[in-house]
């Protein structure tokens, strides 16, 4: 996608949808979804971290679930590392999700409970 098209859709989402509300992922072309929310994603970086550490696979071979995602930031950043699928879904399709049952799945909540 060029600038242009980029912009629109934002736009577009943003005319159906509302604006971003929970974080500030890039675009392209210096766009931003939400720019008035700078904020370094340390648990993003963590929870990658702790996968990265703890997986006997590589990154191609892992299928994650990024739970309560709200505008899937972990399901973007861990499709940027390689996962074979980073989708998002909501509670009520769950259950739909899992059904290949040999490939492995590791799943993230995406906020820190207080």
């Amino acid at each position: 996608m060029n600038e242009v098209e980029i912009r629109e859709r934002k736009a577009a989402i943003e005319a159906q949808f509302g604006p971003w509300t929970a974080d500030n992922i890039p675009l392209g072309y210096g766009i931003n979804t939400s720019p008035q929310r700078i904020c370094p994603h340390l648990l993003l970086r963590r929870s990658i971290q702790v996968i990265f550490d703890l997986s006997t696979q590589p990154w191609d071979q892992l299928r994650i679930l990024d739970l309560g995602s709200l505008e899937g930031i972990y399901a973007l950043e861990f499709a940027l590392h390689g996962t074979g699928l980073a989708r998002t879904f909501q509670s009520w399709s769950l259950s739909n999700a899992v059904n290949d049952p040999g490939t492995p799945i590791m799943a993230t909540n995406s906020r820190a409970s207080p």
